[in-house]
């Protein structure tokens, strides 16, 4: 009986068959790594183009921001606020004041204002380090000629500023036959410590009737 157990336990043995499952198992292990590499590299490519639109969008808001700031800096510094106002010296009329002056109106004598002076402002410039109340004055011999909008018999602009707490009134241009004319001379502008760039910058603030 044992004898025929043997046999039947060798024909059991010799039908068994050993496979090693190490390479699939392996391979299973390197798909499964692949698909990690694969997974890792797709988002980071995501990532990457995402990434690149925020920085260029970063760089575009930079540009924006500075760009916006300078025409800022710029619209404060060239900013000119402009006031007008007229004066116009009270004389009164008589025929013995050498001030008014006599025209012909209808075949009679009619005495008129002269000396009507049309003042124009521009206040707190900023030229170079320092600022200026920059004025012109456009001079009139009557009052009627104001009125109408004639051109100025005379031009010229002038600059108010402090100096060591001191009021400081500098002589700038007189336009004479379209040309800006310096009045000031270099020992009052030593003198008022008023650079000689600030004064030649200050013409274009002068507001001339043209």
């Amino acid at each position: 009986m044992n004898k025929n157990m043997d046999d039947e336990n060798k024909s059991v043995n010799e039908n068994f068959i050993y496979e090693d499952f190490t390479a699939v198992d392996e391979g299973i292990a390197k798909a499964e790594r692949r698909q990690i590499y694969l997974d890792w590299k797709t988002k980071a490519f995501i990532f990457s183009r995402y990434a690149k639109y925020v920085f260029i969008g970063v760089i575009v808001f930079g540009v924006l921001a500075i760009m916006l700031s300078y025409a800022w800096h710029l619209l404060k510094e060239e900013r000119v606020v402009v006031q007008e106002k007229i004066i116009v010296k009270e004389i009164p009329i008589s025929n013995n004041n050498p001030a008014n002056s006599t025209r012909v109106i209808d075949g009679k004598n009619v005495s008129v204002i002269s000396n009507v002076t049309h003042f124009t402002h521009v206040y707190d410039q900023r030229v170079g380090s320092n600022k200026y109340d920059i004025i012109t004055r456009w001079k009139y011999d009557s009052a009627s000629d104001a009125q109408i909008g004639k051109f100025p018999d005379e031009q010229t602009c002038y600059a108010n500023f402090k100096r060591n707490a001191m009021e400081v009134r500098l002589e700038l241009y007189k336009l004479k036959n379209g040309i800006a004319q310096k009045q000031f001379s270099n020992s009052e502008l030593k003198k008022y410590s008023v650079p000689k760039s600030d004064a030649e910058n200050m013409k274009k603030y002068c507001q001339w009737y043209i």
